[in-house]
């Protein structure tokens, strides 16, 4: 039996009806919302990508932050400068050096909350307790930094030699009115 265009269509015309209004459907849906969806999805995502170094570079400010504020409680008060060169000089005699005199002089810096004051003195004995002495001061609870080293050494073998010797010791000044304010220049014999 032969089949007519006729009969098929009559008896499949409302499942191609259907068939023909779902595919419409989801192509309406594909075209007009999950196209743009698709788009709005990428743009965000490229969006995402540039600004996802900025995050971390975020995390690593707030760290650095988090660690000049623990730097800053850390480090001793500008009233400690008396306690400081009294160390320095305590330190040589028990390492059994010589310092004459001790001077300082403040420094201006552009850290707010922030003093600096220059050490200088000169050292004499031998060359391991020198050493010792560094590295005590370097170890010990002041923030020093050694701007300055002149070693002179002795002509005869055997006998002391002279280092010359210029720190930088940090302080927190109380209160942002203080952080312009500066200790005056001294010289402790």
């Amino acid at each position: 039996m032969i089949l007519s265009g006729k009969w098929f269509f009559v008896r499949f015309s409302r499942h191609l009806l259907l068939f023909a209004l779902l595919a419409g459907i989801l192509l309406f849906v594909h075209a007009g919302l999950l196209v743009p969806l698709q788009k709005e999805i990428a743009a965000k995502e490229t969006a995402w990508q540039s600004e996802r170094p900025k995050i971390g570079q975020l995390t690593l400010l707030k760290t650095t932050q988090e660690d000049l504020v623990l730097f800053r409680e850390r480090l001793p008060e500008e009233t400690a400068l008396p306690e400081l060169v009294s160390f320095v000089s305590e330190s040589a005699a028990a390492h059994h050096l010589s310092i004459p005199a001790i001077s300082y002089q403040p420094e201006k810096i552009d850290a707010p909350g922030l003093m600096k004051v220059l050490i200088s003195f000169n050292v004499k004995g031998n060359y391991r307790e020198i050493r010792n002495l560094i590295y005590r001061l370097e170890q010990s609870r002041y923030f020093l930094v050694i701007e300055n080293l002149v070693l002179a050494s002795s002509v005869k073998e055997g006998e002391a030699i002279q280092l010359q010797l210029r720190i930088a010791a940090y302080f927190r000044v109380n209160g942002e009115k203080g952080a312009g304010r500066a200790v005056s220049s001294g010289r402790r014999s």
